[in-house]
């Protein structure tokens, strides 16, 4: 797999040449939907003021897949240069117009088991290298099915998926027009019993999302810390009417 650049998607930020490692904080997740495309999320703030960094001065996030920073690339005098059989990789482009910053690499193969390397390539501080995360399983919802219809007054709804039998967490978030909106870390058995209840005397679209959720290695080098995280999402939406 090509090393993937993890691109701006970008409240206020700090050019990162002005923040030594000692002070960033590192938000990093892979998340795969079930679509075979695999998207890596990846935010570094400045630990003492919350501020987002800006990649600039060819500082970069990069992402590989099952092969690490230091087989892709050749180090010295701390600069990256690219190996001859390594693929291209392009610097960040940032954004005028927003005040925080975050980035995304995206994938498009996924085998179980495959390992997720990102670095933070710099050149006003040593580079932080592979920071790494494995998916967890994948699973599908068995139940609620898409569109299908429930009402409030028949009490909770089974959802249900297949369970990994692993000691991945499992999260279930819901969001809905309706006033429901319900977030809880669960087990991951398979079954998860969801009120519907709400006020609301109108029908409505309710959408679940579950996430089965596998914790990384941060990179010691960010002296603050923060997470890495591997997610397996998927989501299904119903109708909850009075």
């Amino acid at each position: 797999m090509r090393p993937g650049l993890l691109t701006q998607c970008g409240d206020s930020s700090v050019p990162s040449p002005e923040v030594s490692n000692a002070d960033i904080r590192a938000e990093i997740k892979a998340v795969s939907d079930g679509s075979g495309t695999i998207s890596v999320h990846g935010t570094l703030y400045e630990d003492s003021s919350g501020r987002t960094l800006e990649l600039k001065s060819s500082e970069m996030l990069i992402v590989s897949q099952n092969r690490n920073t230091e087989a892709l690339f050749g180090l010295k005098y701390n600069l990256w240069q690219r190996s001859e059989d390594n693929a291209e990789v392009a610097t960040l482009q940032s954004s005028e117009d927003d005040d925080s910053y975050s980035y995304i690499g995206i994938f498009y193969q996924q085998k179980l088991n495959d390992l997720f390397y990102i670095s933070f390539v710099r050149t006003a501080d040593r580079s932080v290298l592979n920071s790494e995360v494995t998916l967890p399983n994948p699973f599908q919802i068995l139940s609620p099915g898409s569109g299908q219809t429930f009402s409030r007054s028949d009490g909770a709804i089974n959802v249900t998926w297949d369970s990994s039998g692993t000691a991945d967490d499992m999260q279930i978030e819901v969001d809905s027009v309706c006033p429901l909106h319900h977030w809880q870390r669960i087990e991951d058995n398979g079954n998860y019993p969801l009120l519907l209840g709400t006020s609301q005397q109108e029908s409505c679209t309710v959408t679940i999302v579950l996430n089965r959720i596998r914790p990384g290695l941060v990179a010691a080098e960010f002296g603050k810390g923060g997470y890495i995280h591997g997610l397996q999402q998927r989501s299904v939406s119903i109708i909850s009417v009075p």
